[in-house]
């Protein structure tokens, strides 16, 4: 539960000096940061196929005219 939530500011603090949001936390940042590697690396790939295969088809045409 986020800080802004919580009525009572100590409770916040207590709540993040016994580590239960890093606790939290951690797992959950490790999978998205892979997530977000594999998603870019896969967008990287299309992209390149994409821009590939757009020049393929550029290459095309000048050389038919």
């Amino acid at each position: 539960m986020p800080c802004a939530l919580v009525e009572h500011e100590e409770e916040c603090v207590k709540m993040k000096d016994d580590g239960f949001f890093e606790f939290l936390l951690a797992p959950w940042a490790l999978h998205f940061q892979s997530n977000v590697m594999s998603f870019l690396s896969l967008a990287t790939v299309m992209v390149r196929r994409m821009f590939g295969g757009v020049r393929m088809i550029e290459f095309e045409k000048a050389r038919k005219v």
